[in-house]
This record gives C-alpha cells, structure tokens and sequence, in this order.
C-alpha cells in the first residue's frame, strides 16, 4: 500500500480535514500498523482499531462501525471550513 509507494511519501501530512483511520485488528490485507503509519502521518487524525474485525467494519459490525462514526463526527465543529 503507500508504505512502498513512492507516489504517497509525505502526501498524507498535506491531508487537512479531520480524518477517522479505521481498521480491523485482523485485517491482513490494511494491517493495523498501516493504519498506525496513515494515522501518525496526517495531522489531527483519529484511529480506531475493531477487535474481531478483518477487512470490512461496516459489513462485519454494522453497530460498532456505527457507533465510532458518530462518536468521530459529532467530536467536529459544526462548520469546517477549508483552508
């Protein structure tokens, strides 16, 4: 993924919208130390990690993925305006 592509060095620090990183820790094809590398690389981004959870959170813990959504959006102003 971008931690060997080349194209995406130093691209996710220029990322400035709030960003949620959300992952499975079972997910073997966006490992959670990818996520960790994404989360630490973009300013002002919020990781979670899903216990019990591979490739698809929506698909394997509707609820939960839900949840973590609503929790992140509702942590937002109500007006983000760019930059």
């Amino acid at each position: 993924m971008f931690a060997t592509n080349a194209s995406m060095d130093g691209r996710l620090a220029e990322i400035s919208a709030p960003t949620l990183v959300l992952t499975g820790d079972s997910d073997v094809g966006s490992t959670p130390e990818m996520a960790e590398v994404m989360a630490a690389e973009i300013p002002d981004s919020h990781l979670v990690v899903l216990n019990d959870t591979r490739h698809l959170p929506p698909v394997e813990h509707p609820a939960e993925t839900a949840e973590v959504l609503r929790t992140f959006f509702r942590a937002q102003p109500a007006s983000i305006s760019p930059s």
